[in-house]
């Protein structure tokens, strides 16, 4: 998110990762500097690393940290085989289990080695993966190197893997593991789930646990009161598992449902916006000229200032000679305008009702806008002037803010909600906001006015 808020406590948390990295490149439970490289320790330490790098937070040896990190899991490579073991021992020797394979893969991709040989071998050795809760045993690395307990937690890792690996190989897993969770998922109705949302409306709630008794951060010594149902071999039993296990298994199996719109590849442009590319034959030159000027706008559309952001459209207007090319930069301004009006309804919400409700504040404690209209005023915290957000903290407000008041939402005539879902779709969309999410808008309001699909049609023609 960039906020400001979790700055400086985000960039102590990277210190005992940088000075923890070991001789090898990768880590050890504990953050000890031995010889030894733990893959499943060291694959949170390369998602922390990873976010942090994006977030561009300065740390002494962030850098450098990160770029070691890409050979952290080659010690625990096996040969040509596509495996990845649990550890790699004194001299960086692979030993261990092969099950951590979905764990060095995933991480080699988030840090831009997608590319690579043992990467590409590994998607390969993975190809043969299933996703069956009664027969969560028949995997690649089960019977070839041990048994190993814990499908859930490399599930969590594989499904992330084969999505960057790309829509050919995502879609098709996504086609078995997304069924799977929502039929063996336990649902809770909302007269007996207990669940109220901030306006006192009860809901249904859904949990996963894992089809293994033993999955690897379940303790052997705690094994819980709640009960559950196993599998092994196709044969379901009753069991029992804790609270803190369920917790940790729901939330790995809802991660895996978010993946695709949780996250960019990482083989595309690290902001994910599209490459700069040739214009495509039989394109009109000066539209597609446009369009690329666009993407090179990004600094001026991450700062939110639309003012900025017009004038510049206005000067490249003023180059062109054809209809085509004025129309696009028309789209554009209107796309402008639409940002600008979702950033005054924002101000004004703040302005009109304080706070956010309880339970939508996140890290953002809001407790209102100032006398003078240029600043939020946060709880406990120096204020933030409105003019330095940036991109990631309007995205954050709308979201909260679309959500956090449904009620006063609702009182709104259907023509305005409508018209307010669009301008944040659009927000969304200018500043590269995953399809599906903007899709999720557009729906949305199209439902509420139906209307509304022309004016759609000429500001997002690829989102329909």
């Amino acid at each position: 998110t960039m906020n400001p808020l979790i700055k400086e406590a985000a960039e102590a948390a990277c210190r005992p990762l940088i000075s923890g990295q070991n001789a090898y490149n990768g880590w050890e439970y504990g953050m000890r500097r031995t010889e030894r490289t733990d893959t499943s320790f060291s694959g949170w330490c390369v998602q922390a690393i990873k976010a942090a790098h994006t977030a561009g937070l300065e740390v002494p040896g962030l850098d450098a940290c990160y770029e070691k990190a890409k050979k952290a899991f080659l010690p625990c490579y096996q040969g040509t085989s596509g495996v990845f073991c649990y550890q790699s021992e004194s001299g960086g020797k692979p030993n261990g289990h092969p099950a951590e394979t979905p764990i060095a893969t995933l991480c080699m991709q988030m840090l831009g080695e997608y590319n690579a040989s043992e990467v590409k071998a590994a998607m390969r050795y993975m190809n043969s993966c299933t996703y069956d809760f009664a027969h969560w045993e028949d995997q690649p690395w089960n019977g070839g190197g041990g048994n190993n307990p814990s499908p859930v937690y490399y599930w969590y890792y594989l499904t992330q893997a084969k999505f960057q690996e790309g829509d050919g190989t995502f879609w098709g897993w996504n086609a078995k593991f997304a069924p799977e969770l929502q039929r063996r998922q336990v649902k809770i109705s909302k007269g007996q789930s207990g669940y109220k949302d901030h306006d006192g409306t009860p809901h249904e709630i859904g949990f996963w646990d894992s089809p293994s008794a033993t999955e690897s951060y379940r303790s052997s010594l705690n094994q819980g009161d709640l009960p559950c149902k196993r599998w092994s071999g196709g044969k379901e039993t009753e069991s029992t598992t804790t609270l803190t296990a369920r917790v940790m298994d729901t939330c790995l199996c809802a991660l895996q449902l978010m993946v695709y719109y949780r996250y960019g590849l990482v083989s595309q442009t690290p902001d994910t916006r599209p490459r700069l590319i040739a214009a495509p034959s039989g394109s009109n030159e000066e539209v597609f000229a446009v369009q690329q000027a666009v993407l090179r706008m990004k600094p001026v559309l991450d700062s939110c200032d639309n003012d900025a952001f017009l004038r510049e459209l206005e000067r490249i207007k003023n180059t062109l000679s054809t209809p085509e090319g004025r129309a696009e930069v028309l789209r554009y301004e209107k796309m402008a305008r639409h940002c600008e009006s979702l950033q005054n309804w924002i101000v004004d919400d703040l302005k009109k009702h304080g706070e956010l409700p309880r339970g939508y504040r996140g890290v953002w404690d809001v407790v209102g806008v100032d006398q003078t209209g240029k600043n939020i005023v946060l709880r406990n915290k120096p204020f933030v002037r409105i003019a330095d957000l940036r991109i990631q903290d309007w995205v954050c407000f709308c979201r909260l803010l679309l959500e956090a008041r449904p009620t006063e939402r609702t009182s709104l005539p259907d023509e305005q909600k409508a018209d307010l879902l669009l301008d944040a779709a659009v927000f969304s969309h200018l500043h590269g906001a995953p399809d599906t999410y903007v899709q999720g808008l557009l729906g949305q309001a199209i439902a509420l006015r139906p209307a509304i699909k022309d004016t759609v049609k000429q500001l997002l023609p690829e989102a329909l």
